[in-house]
């Protein structure tokens, strides 16, 4: 008698058990629907800015390429400008780390 009780007791336990993990299972999967429209709702808006940045960039650059139609001598100049200036400062950056400045004599005494 107690070993049947004790079988219903389980098998009572067993369907709690299961109805349980069916609560659980419909749970995780309402959320992980949501998650999934959340991303998914998240991607379009990051694709519409990803658009709307790359129509920005595009007519950026077609106003550049009509300046330098227009007026190619200055976009030289300017190109030469950018270049000389680059090569200056790549050349004092160079020669300070050869020969580092020399220090003035009182601060030999604080070394």
């Amino acid at each position: 008698m107690a070993q049947k009780l004790t079988e219903a007791t389980i098998e009572e336990q067993i369907a709690a058990l299961r109805e349980q993990i069916a609560g659980l299972t419909e749970s995780v999967s309402s959320q992980a629907g949501s998650l999934k429209e959340k991303a998914e709702e998240r991607l379009d808006e990051a694709r519409g800015g990803l658009r709307r940045a790359a129509s920005t960039v595009r007519e950026g650059g077609q106003q550049a390429l009509e300046t330098v139609r227009d007026n190619p001598g200055a976009a030289t100049s300017v190109a030469a400008i950018a270049a000389l200036s680059g090569m200056a400062v790549g050349y004092l950056i160079g020669s300070l780390s050869r020969n580092p400045p020399a220090h003035s004599g009182w601060t030999k005494n604080w070394r």
